[in-house]
């Protein structure tokens, strides 16, 4: 599960900036039926226009298939670094 919303958001992931060391971490929380809430940048790039870009890739990407109900808990808040 966890590598399909990786490839679902890597599909809507832009970024032609020129500093290929950026990073940002990006959290947000995932709904029974697949819906993403909560969007947030929790450790900034230092470029705000990079970190908008990540936010932006995920609820692009949006709405994910529900998570497996067995792990429904586990997925209730996501967490990926661009």
């Amino acid at each position: 599960y966890t590598n399909r919303l990786e490839a679902m958001i890597k599909e809507k992931w832009v970024w032609a900036g020129q500093d290929p060391t950026l990073r940002a971490d990006i959290a947000f929380n995932i709904l029974s039926g697949g819906e993403v809430v909560n969007v947030r940048t929790v450790a900034s790039s230092g470029d705000a226009n990079y970190d908008r870009r990540a936010e932006t890739a995920v609820r692009a990407a949006a709405p994910f298939p529900p998570p497996p109900a067995e792990y429904q808990a586990e997925f209730e808040t996501v967490g990926f670094v661009y």
